[in-house]
């Protein structure tokens, strides 16, 4: 019988070969292929797919450590390399994630769909948006502390973001900005 390229097919793991089949994908099963220094760094996250951006940090920030495990004398800075020579992205995967350059078009989707009104997080605010665009034109990258903010009342909660927060978050899930570096864990 011959298979049908629409059918799935089905195939039974043990639970020692679903292991053995992650431990693979993942290639954590051996030393790295990929060589050393930033071009094995750009290897490991186009074999991967992504490196999701953690916030946890008890030694380092998580994704470092993915890439440690991975590539031999990872150092930090190979990323923000990578960014900076825009070899790879910072966008919003299924998280905020490191992306290789070649899948930029990917996100590309999404980002129209978010343009054209599909709301992420925030409601837009196109004035404003407006505003932080044309701020950005004239200075080049910046954080969200280089806009002043001015504290209504008493919200200080933990996503009580000021405005021009919401505008850049806004501005980038619409791909109109991209984040260049972070200083600290910041994104500028």
């Amino acid at each position: 019988m011959k298979a049908s390229l629409t059918e799935p097919i089905w195939v039974e793991l043990s639970p020692a070969q679903a292991r053995k089949l992650v431990l693979l994908s993942q290639g954590l099963h051996q030393p790295s292929r990929s060589g050393q220094g930033s071009a094995a760094v750009l290897k490991t996250i186009e074999r991967l797919g992504y490196i999701q951006i953690d916030t946890i940090s008890v030694v380092e920030r998580a994704h470092h450590h993915s890439l440690w495990n991975r590539v031999p004398r990872y150092q930090t800075a190979q990323l923000d390399t990578l960014l900076q020579k825009r070899q790879i992205f910072e966008y919003w995967s299924h998280a905020a994630a490191y992306l290789p350059m070649r899948d930029y078009r990917f996100s590309l989707p999404r980002k129209q769909a978010i343009a054209d009104g599909e709301k992420h997080w925030h409601f837009r605010d196109q004035k404003l948006n407006r505003l932080v665009l044309d701020r950005v034109r004239v200075e080049g990258p910046l954080q969200a502390r280089d806009f002043e903010h001015k504290k209504v009342g008493d919200a200080d909660g933990w996503w009580q973001w000021k405005p021009a927060k919401v505008a850049l978050e806004q501005l980038f899930m619409e791909g109109e900005l991209m984040i260049v570096r972070r200083k600290g864990f910041q994104k500028v």
